[in-house]
């Protein structure tokens, strides 16, 4: 049997030669491509050959019917030998040099806002929010958000000397690069964690430029082409109650959204609970209502809440604890009827490790510019995944964000799946952020925009989402 294969072998290597001899001999000759029609070329071996295009060869200018052809198709060759038997052979592709990273820059961007707004944790009187850009040799950029603050030091003095001169198309092997650096540096959670995800995102961006593909193509492509989303706004305004908050809340519906979110705990746990009250009954009760702590409670001022709002049909209650408090989460959790959300203040899928395999969360809620960026988000959404718990990513930032977590979520897959998906059920929805920003609006030329409750997946490559690098020198300090 092993000496019938070698002489296969023989055999096959004798045909491919003498073909190739043919070809050679036959300039010009022509291809026919896929519409039936034919386009000459300067040789048929000519390695330029395109994917969608055919060579076949007569077997000579004779056109002997005993001669071997040679057909060249997507990468593969196809020989059809003098006794009729076909075989086939791989060609090596040619591989184009790598492009490199030559340069990383950070912005510190700043938008002043007309009327503050409050949560939990203080009030906001500005948005801020941290952008990179990294440059490449061959004139490509790519655009990351997270980078703001101590995270630019840490892009600059701990990741930057590992980066330049590197092939952005390595994401993977970057990310555990940067990883290990700010790991050692013991800086890999915290601002650490936002300035990798800043970098990760913009090596995603370039991928995409540079092969003319989506950020959700190179994810593996898309389940969905839109993703539902909710409103988040309902902010703490001076002078706001009701009529300000109840305004707001009927516009939301007005502008045929499914769902909002609104904040509890910067008033006392009275008064935060007559607020959920009205807006339930201004919305109806078919729009979705979640409400949002950003960890103002311990477990047990949390359960009180929880139950007293529980009757105004609560989807879910967001970081009713310390983002750390792994125990508390599952005390929480034990106690009350609505879903418990998590996990935007989480970095890495070493963070998130216990609190999915103990399934403290219902809902986990990733955030792109936090968790680690693309490649990071996209491990944690199948650990998730995994163990059965949906993922609605958190996003509140700039337009780079919006369209990293819109890329992400339409490859997120149904949890658990489904033959026909519903948002807020099995499907991944998202937020989007209500409340004014003259970042979200200024730094892109076409700002995102949801119609009846969803907004669409970039289709353009990268992120798919052009900078007004004009907008970004006016809004950098």
């Amino acid at each position: 049997m092993q000496a019938i294969d070698m002489r296969s072998s023989l055999q096959l290597q004798r045909d491919f030669r003498s073909a190739s001899k043919q070809c050679q001999a036959l300039k010009p000759c022509s291809f026919q491509d896929s519409f039936g029609g034919n386009r000459p070329r300067a040789s048929c071996v000519d390695e330029t050959v395109g994917l969608g295009f055919q060579a076949e060869i007569g077997a000579s200018p004779s056109n002997d019917p005993r001669t071997a052809r040679l057909t060249v198709r997507h990468g593969v060759d196809r020989l059809v030998t003098p006794s009729g038997k076909t075989r086939f052979r791989r060609r090596r592709p040619t591989r184009r040099p790598p492009v490199k990273i030559t340069g990383i820059e950070t912005y510190s961007l700043s938008s002043p806002l007309e009327r503050p707004f409050g949560w939990s944790q203080g009030w906001i009187d500005r948005r801020t929010v941290g952008i990179v850009k990294v440059s490449t040799d061959e004139g490509i950029v790519g655009w990351g958000e997270g980078a703001g603050g101590p995270a630019a030091a840490a892009v600059h003095d701990v990741m930057a000397p590992a980066l330049i001169g590197q092939d952005p198309m390595n994401r993977v092997g970057l990310w555990q690069k940067m990883f290990a650096r700010l790991y050692n540096a013991n800086v890999a959670v915290g601002f650490g964690g936002s300035a990798l995800s800043a970098v990760d995102t913009a090596l995603w961006d370039i991928a995409g430029k540079a092969t003319g593909l989506s950020v959700s193509e190179l994810l593996g492509g898309r389940i969905r082409d839109r993703i539902a989303v909710y409103a988040t706004g309902l902010y703490y305004t001076e002078g706001e109650f009701p009529t300000r908050l109840l305004d707001e809340a009927t516009g939301y519906v007005e502008a045929g959204f499914m769902g909002m979110k609104t904040k509890v705990g910067g008033l006392p746990m009275d008064q935060d609970i007559k607020r959920v009250a009205e807006l339930r009954k201004a919305i109806g009760p078919d729009v979705k209502l979640m409400i949002d702590a950003n960890q103002a409670y311990n477990a047990p001022s949390a359960i009180r809440l929880g139950q007293r709002v529980s009757e105004h049909d609560i989807l879910w209650f967001e970081e009713p604890v310390n983002a750390q408090d792994l125990e508390g989460y599952l005390q929480v959790k034990a106690e009350l009827p609505m879903a418990i959300s998590g996990g935007e203040n989480l970095r890495t899928r070493y963070e998130f490790k216990d609190f999915l395999a103990r399934r403290a969360y219902d809902i986990a809620q990733p955030d792109v510019i936090n968790v680690g960026g693309i490649t990071e988000m996209r491990n944690v959404a199948a650990m998730a995944n995994a163990f059965g718990i949906q993922v609605n990513p958190h996003v509140w930032g700039s337009p780079i964000m919006i369209a990293a977590s819109l890329h992400v979520a339409a490859s997120i897959p149904p949890c658990p799946p489904s033959g026909d998906p519903e948002p807020f059920v099995q499907e991944p929805v998202m937020e989007f952020d209500r409340t004014p920003s003259g970042i979200r609006e200024g730094l892109v030329e076409e700002p995102f925009d949801q119609i009846d409750g969803y907004v669409a997946v970039p289709t353009g490559p990268g992120l798919g989402i052009e900078i007004d690098e004009r907008a970004l020198a006016r809004l950098a300090d």
